[in-house]
């Protein structure tokens, strides 16, 4: 009985919400996946038109793939559906979508929840945290790499923008293999679309990247 009235009175409240509704869990897979796939597929084939109607679609198209992520992620929690196994079936499909392994991700994640903040079990799932020790024993540039790691700037800024960058230069460099009628950009390395496919996320996030270290850091 004391433990009841001890209770929080936001757990009554909450506790509908903790129980998986498998009509609304599959209305959040459909409008989820469903537009991510569409809208990939309308700009692949849009790209050979317009470059710049595809990084336009590109923009919602992102809002769709962190939705199937949150999905995907409520599945490592096995909240989702109310089955563990139709968690784990759903789960390892989205991961391949999200490209994370589902079991590893869901049992660095679990372990994650279980640590975090726990100075003694750091390392999983997790952003580096050192004590005032540590971080005074680094050097000047390892003290400066901890601190940026963790400036929201970088990660909600400089982080975004240089994976947009990317996601550009590999849609320049299919635009340019279509419009040159060519398959791959050479044949140094067959099967992979040539040197040119291993490096074209690099050549615009490359410059972004610079152009924040030369304004920002200098």
């Amino acid at each position: 009985m004391s433990q009841a009235v001890n209770r929080p009175f936001w757990t009554d409240t909450l506790a509908p919400y903790a129980r998986p509704r498998l009509g609304r869990s599959l209305l959040d897979i459909v409008t989820s996946i469903v537009p991510y796939l569409v809208l990939s597929v309308v700009i692949y084939n849009t790209i050979g038109y317009s470059v710049l109607v595809a990084l336009a679609l590109a923009i919602p198209t992102a809002g769709f793939l962190v939705r199937t992520f949150v999905v995907f992620h409520d599945c490592t929690h096995g909240s989702l559906l109310p089955s563990k196994r139709a968690n784990a079936y759903v789960g390892a499909v989205l991961g391949l979508m999200v490209l994370a392994p589902f079991h590893r991700w869901r049992h660095d994640h679990a372990v994650h929840h279980a640590s975090s903040g726990d100075l003694e079990r750091r390392g999983v799932g997790d952003l580096p945290t050192l004590t005032v020790a540590e971080y005074r024993a680094r050097s000047p540039r390892g003290q400066f790499a901890y601190r940026m790691n963790r400036n929201p700037l970088v990660m909600f800024v400089l982080g975004p923008i240089v994976g947009l960058a990317a996601q550009c230069g590999d849609l320049a460099e299919s635009m340019l293999k279509r419009a040159a009628g060519a398959k791959s950009s050479s044949d140094l390395i067959p099967g992979h679309g040539g040197v040119l496919d291993r490096v074209d996320s690099f050549l615009l996030a490359g410059p972004v990247m610079t152009l924040f270290v030369l304004t920002f850091l200098r």
